[in-house]
């Protein structure tokens, strides 16, 4: 069953050798010297509308991160590094408790971070992205390391890795799946039960005619910018109260198998060039 990763400190039990904040520095070397593929989850600290805490998004993700760097390490060198909890949430930002960085400041961040991991040789670097706002943040980011760095550099968006299944088996209609919606809903659930409040608040639909859509599976022809209190008073998109603990498990443990797949392909990808010493270039 997938686990809560919880803040570095927090756990008891065992050490887990594939957090990179739990190693040594002699170990984060030799993790380097084996070409291990470096993932860091990315994702946001905002309101999931009156049911959900606000760490929802990076619960999800680095749970997912965690136990698919668990599996893919079976076969091939991984680390999961220390997850970025603040992004691009200005969209959220009428709601209290909201954390946001604007666009540059997260492209900079991001950018600093994969520097970081490649100055120590590190070639392979994903983000795993839990929050829709960092996208195209993510997309510049991963360009720029690799211009810099000559490191290999990706960016995915865990929803993208369940597309299929979700696509077979949610609850809700066209729209249910956006924003503390059925699939967050289910899986916060799953993880954290008891950071669930209260009744589901009912379904939001924010779908804007046959152009735009905030349903996660369906394609939108335009981006709109929007913030989220335009679209629902109470910051939920989509259908929550289709959410099941059990729908939430069988997804988390979908979405890991998955990106551990991921991650073991990822390891055998090179590209023309791609340069084998560690450090950044500089440029």
């Amino acid at each position: 069953m997938i686990e809560v990763a919880r803040n570095p400190g927090l756990d008891e039990g065992p050490r887990h050798p594939y957090r990179w904040e739990e190693c040594t520095w002699p170990e984060i070397r030799e993790m380097a010297e084996r070409g291990a593929v470096v993932v860091v989850p990315t994702a946001s600290t905002e309101q999931h509308g009156p049911h959900l805490p606000l760490c929802t998004d990076s619960l999800i993700v680095t749970a997912i991160a965690d136990q698919a760097v668990a599996q893919a390490r079976k076969t091939v060198p991984a680390l999961l590094a220390p997850a970025l909890t603040v992004g691009c949430s200005q969209h959220h930002m009428r709601f209290p408790g909201t954390l946001a960085v604007d666009d540059v400041t997260f492209i900079d961040m991001v950018t600093q971070v994969g520097l970081s991991i490649a100055s120590h040789g590190f070639r392979q670097l994903l983000y795993l992205n839990g929050h829709a706002g960092n996208k195209a943040a993510l997309e510049i980011a991963v360009s720029r390391i690799h211009r810099q760095t000559g490191a290999l550099c990706a960016a995915a968006n865990y929803w993208a890795f369940l597309r299929r299944v979700l696509g077979a088996e949610r609850r809700s209609k066209l729209g249910g799946l956006g924003h503390a919606c059925e699939f967050e809903t289910a899986a916060v659930m799953a993880l954290r039960s008891d950071l669930v409040r209260g009744e589901r608040p009912p379904f939001i639909h924010g779908q804007g005619e046959i152009y735009w859509s905030t349903d996660w599976y369906e394609d939108s022809v335009v981006t709109v910018g929007f913030s989220v209190e335009e679209l629902s008073p109470s910051g939920v998109l989509g259908d929550a109260a289709a959410a099941t603990a059990e729908s939430g498990t069988r997804w988390l443990e979908v979405a890991a198998a998955e990106v551990a797949r991921f991650i073991v392909a990822f390891h055998g990808w090179t590209l023309p060039g791609l340069r084998a010493e560690g450090g950044c270039s500089g440029r």
